[in-house]
């Protein structure tokens, strides 16, 4: 949990709304159709539409930073190294920018890829 203190008093940022804010910003990026767990069973996909959280996985370090391993599904003919590079600056300028935290490290682990029919 993040804790922000000013004149006012006390901002409490918990670990699942950052993970809210990755997987918002990775869905809205290039290349990604979907989040997924660590394992992907079929038909997972659709049910992580409503919960997407359950694509990131948040970590705190120990000088208060935080690590964030995001699951993705990428889109068959995009370049994944390309989209995953992307993934990560903006998932890390987002959450750095919106809560305060730092971000140590951000891992893309591309779960599946998605090929049209």
């Amino acid at each position: 949990m993040i804790s922000i203190k000013n004149e006012y008093g006390e901002i409490r940022i918990s670990e699942e709304a950052i993970a809210e804010i990755a997987s918002c910003t990775a869905m809205q990026c290039y290349g990604v159709v979907g989040l997924a767990g660590r394992t992907f069973p079929k038909g997972i996909p659709d049910f992580l539409k409503k919960s997407l959280k359950k694509g990131v996985l948040v970590s705190q370090r120990e000088d208060d930073s935080y690590d964030l391993d995001l699951y993705v599904v990428i889109e068959y003919g995009t370049r994944l190294a390309e989209v995953a590079r992307n993934l990560c600056e903006q998932v890390r300028y987002q959450v750095e920018s919106m809560t305060g935290a730092r971000v140590g490290h951000v891992e893309v682990h591309v779960q599946r890829l998605k090929m049209d029919k």
